[in-house]
């Protein structure tokens, strides 16, 4: 498995990409893009021992409502929380399912999904977790230049444990996205 992850200062938009491999060939691309007005877009490309799907996009600009791309067809907008099989294309038909030459694999990457969802690991929890080293570095080497303080929602405990032990700047803490708003971003 490999990861990287970018964000942009000029724009405040972050890019999660994580790619999972088997003896060097890619299995999976999934491809987090989360803009700092909160709308957001999953991209997952499937390799060769997959069947069914090969591309998808799933967009969100509210975090609530969600209309996918499905190999260059779109679903009609489904809301967060609903059962995926009611799922379907604009024209009413079904969406297909990813399936695999290799059933066994369906099964590790249901186990691995299943796990990042569990342990927090989607949504924008991924992109502002995996930043966090980069952030304390950034407060090392530029404090004299520039203030950087993290934004984040929750309580403050919750926000320590996710913070851990990084030497980080200071960490305000919001109700939901009253300091975007405030700054029109």
């Amino acid at each position: 498995m490999s990861k990287r992850m970018t964000f942009r200062l000029s724009t405040g938009d972050a890019v999660d990409s994580t790619v999972l491999s088997r003896n060097s060939v890619p299995l999976v691309t999934v491809e987090l893009h989360r803009s700092r007005q909160g709308s957001g877009t999953t991209v997952f490309d499937y390799g060769s021992p997959f069947t069914g799907i090969k591309h998808a996009e799933v967009s969100t600009s509210d975090g609530n409502s969600f209309v996918t791309l499905i190999d260059g067809k779109s679903t009609a907008t489904f809301v967060r929380g609903s059962d995926l099989s009611s799922v379907r294309f604009q024209d009413g038909t079904a969406i297909p399912v990813v399936g695999s030459t290799e059933p066994a694999l369906i099964d590790q990457m249901t186990t691995l999904f299943n796990q990042m969802v569990s342990s927090g690991a989607t949504g924008c929890a991924t992109p502002c977790k995996a930043m966090l080293p980069s952030v304390a570095v950034w407060h090392a080497e530029y404090a004299e230049i520039v203030k950087i303080a993290i934004v984040s929602r929750g309580g403050a405990k919750k926000n320590l444990e996710k913070v851990g032990s990084q030497e980080l700047p200071s960490v305000l803490l919001q109700q939901d996205r009253e300091v975007a708003d405030a700054f029109q971003c």
